[in-house]
């Protein structure tokens, strides 16, 4: 080995490990812990761990650590074991690259248009204003028919709703969608084995009552939900869709909570 590439590498390593992760990192990694759930690198009890784990994590080197050990989907295992430690894998590299493109034009265009309709009004508040807070049950219920209205039915492999936007993957081969008013392709997911939602199942009601009161339920009085999945789980686990919801209190404390379409309660993590 080249003696001179070492502090090169050192130097990388250390700048890598200070990266602090996003919501979408956060996002792609469980969804590869998703996958070797269902192909059986993990048991629910390892799924369940590193999922909670890689929600909470704040920097890339924590989420790498949780997938490192694991073959990845479309890779062999000689391909995932020997990747650079500094490395992100490389197809969530290009889907998160992908993604980060299309967020940026889109909520340019966003600001673009409204800028065009309302000049004077400040451009905080017209990105805003586009959309109802989506970790709602009022929001959801928009992008449901809104969804509908775009793909003429109401079924999806999965979204996930952060308070301003949604990713959404839809069809098969599956696509990525970006909601934020408006959908905007983000790339594509390749193929699925994961079973499809129906979002016309969900009780948005009850689901309304559920997501006020999921963080006192968490034990984060005063929190906030800052993000929730809507996915059929992994055959282990069951055959019913199930929404996972995440929150946020005091403290940088966090807490998961499962629940069926109907609003029943399938799990409850609490904050130790």
């Amino acid at each position: 080995m080249d003696q001179s590439s070492r502090p090169h590498d050192a130097r990388r390593a250390r700048e890598t490990d200070s990266v602090r992760a996003r919501d979408v990192d956060r996002v792609e990694a469980c969804g590869l812990l998703d996958a070797a759930l269902e192909d059986g690198q993990l048991t629910a009890a390892e799924h369940s761990e590193r999922t909670a784990s890689a929600m909470k994590a704040e920097f890339v080197e924590a989420l790498r650590a949780l997938i490192g050990d694991l073959q990845l989907p479309g890779e062999s295992a000689e391909a995932a074991t020997s990747s650079e430690p500094t490395r992100w894998p490389r197809w969530v590299r290009r889907t998160i690259g992908v993604v980060v493109v299309v967020l940026a034009a889109s909520v340019l265009g966003v600001v673009v248009r409204q800028v065009g309709a309302h000049p004077d009004a400040p451009i905080s508040a017209l990105v805003q204003a586009q959309v109802p807070n989506l970790t709602e049950g009022r929001g959801i219920g928009e992008f449901v028919q809104r969804y509908r209205e775009k793909f003429g039915d109401t079924e999806a492999v999965d979204v996930t709703f952060f308070p301003e936007y949604a990713v959404v993957t839809q069809g098969d081969p599956a696509q990525r969608y970006r909601y934020d008013g408006e959908f905007t392709t983000s790339g594509s997911a390749g193929t699925t084995d994961k079973r499809p939602i129906d979002l016309a199942d969900l009780d948005l009601d009850t689901l309304s009552r559920v997501l006020a009161g999921a963080p006192s339920s968490m034990g984060l009085a005063g929190g906030s939900i800052s993000h929730l999945v809507l996915a059929s789980p992994p055959q282990v686990l069951g055959t019913q869709p199930i929404i996972t919801l995440f929150a946020e209190g005091a403290g940088g404390k966090t807490g998961m909570m499962m629940v069926a379409f109907d609003g029943s309660l399938i799990r409850l993590d609490q904050p130790s």
